[in-house]
């Protein structure tokens, strides 16, 4: 029987995505009452980040029924015609019951302001979930909450890089906004301080990648997707995603690899 990060890994069909939200709610459910206010907030981040997950899996999967669609063989689009269909039925049902879960706590979290009291790891899941949800201010203080809470150790560095990312991706978000009026985020900032940003989290990426290779792809998809947003195709962009596909592909991580192909 897959264990949990197995499913979340290395499968990416919709049976083991559905085994994954029932393996995860399972253990939810057993370990809510078996604990303080601290074990709760780190029970229910860690049913949300598996919502989070099945979420960006159907996203992937419905991309590659998109490209089935444009091909120009009848068999590709009867064969994605089959697949939309499939969606509807077995895909959109989990999605929606996982982006309900995950909406709930994240929100619940936020308005009680729990970042202040949460993981550094914690902090990354929360302020992932919120930055997907749109809701950049939230997000913006739960990063910095996990940033002041990181304490330096080795196995953090990937938490510290995730945590930089999604400074960014608020920073450019507010810069495109103009939410903040402040001088450093202009056309310069946009162009010049965000990549430095997006660098720094890249500094200890060869550290990550030789000890925790999963954390490793999503740091290199992440910061392949700011570039792309910033800068449309450019070359740092199509570098970064071709490490995060070699590195999937070594160790097998089918869940990210899909994410990584069909995401570009």
């Amino acid at each position: 029987m897959a264990s949990i990060h197995e499913l979340s890994w290395n499968e990416s069909s919709f049976f083991s995505k559905l085994t994954l939200f029932l393996k995860a709610s399972i253990r939810f459910l057993f370990r809510l009452f078996m604990g303080d206010k601290k074990r709760k907030i780190s029970e229910s981040l860690a049913l949300a980040s598996t919502c989070y997950s099945i979420c960006g899996s159907a996203l992937a999967e419905l991309k590659s029924l998109k490209g089935f669609l444009k091909s120009p063989s009848l068999l590709s689009k009867l064969f994605s015609i089959f697949g939309f269909v499939w969606f509807a039925i077995a895909w959109l049902p989990l999605v929606t019951v996982c982006y309900s879960i995950m909406a709930i706590i994240s929100s619940t979290l936020a308005i009680r302001d729990c970042s202040k009291f949460m993981t550094s790891e914690e902090c990354d899941i929360l302020q992932s979930i919120l930055r997907k949800r749109g809701d950049y201010g939230e997000a913006f203080m739960c990063v910095m909450d996990g940033l002041n809470n990181l304490t330096g150790e080795d196995r953090q560095l990937h938490t510290r890089s995730l945590l930089l990312l999604g400074k960014a991706e608020c920073q450019y978000f507010f810069l495109e906004k103009k939410i903040v009026d402040d001088p450093e985020l202009n056309e310069y900032g946009k162009y010049q301080l965000i990549p430095i940003m997006i660098a720094e989290a890249l500094k200890d990426i060869k550290r990550i990648e030789k000890n925790q290779q999963h954390q490793a792809i999503r740091i290199y998809r992440q910061a392949a997707d700011l570039y792309g947003r910033i800068y449309k195709d450019t070359e740092e962009e199509c570098i970064l995603r071709a490490k995060a596909k070699s590195l999937a592909e070594k160790i097998g991580a089918k869940d990210q690899l899909m994410k990584v192909v069909l995401w570009s």
